[in-house]
């Protein structure tokens, strides 16, 4: 303990004999936060956030309509019936600037038939066109397909999965 007071103390002493070090000190530590705070900024701007709705313009109604994320989660879990492999876990509407994308969790049931990636492309490239068609969204750009267990058997991804 004496030795860090001893170090500490001759520190001081520096600082107070050479008037460079104060100044080279207090740059530095200006520098550092402002570094600080721009990323705190950055992390800010560039986060996810979940959203409850999607607003869409009607310029010819001269109106507006909400689509909540609910209305969307439901959508998505009816529109992946028809692919078997996939099952549906959850669904979020996230907003991460003006962009909207959609995160979807889900089981993936293996099978000889499917390759995920093939799957994944096709399911994410009708899930966009089908929410165009039927709600008019074009905001959403992105979709997230986030697979949480793989598994041959249907009972056994059930029974992981249903915590």
């Amino acid at each position: 303990m004496d030795y860090i007071k001893r170090l500490f103390h001759t520190i001081a002493e520096y600082i107070e004999n050479n008037q460079f070090s104060l100044g080279f000190f207090t740059g530095v530590f200006c520098v550092c936060i402002i570094i600080l705070i721009f990323a705190i900024l950055l992390l800010l701007i560039k986060s996810k956030r979940k959203v409850s709705q999607i607003t869409l313009s009607i310029p010819e109604n001269n109106g507006n309509i909400q689509v909540s994320s609910a209305a969307i989660r439901d959508f998505v879990k009816e529109f992946a019936i028809p692919f078997s492999a996939l099952q549906i876990r959850q669904v979020h509407l996230i907003r991460q600037r003006k962009k909207f994308a959609l995160e979807i969790r889900a089981d993936y049931k293996t099978s000889s038939q499917n390759s995920l990636p093939q799957l994944a492309t096709t399911f994410q490239q009708e899930l966009l066109a089908a929410l165009s068609i039927q709600f008019g969204i074009n905001e959403i750009t992105n979709i997230h397909l986030l697979i949480r267990n793989s598994s041959g058997n249907e009972e056994k991804a059930l029974a992981v999965t249903d915590r």
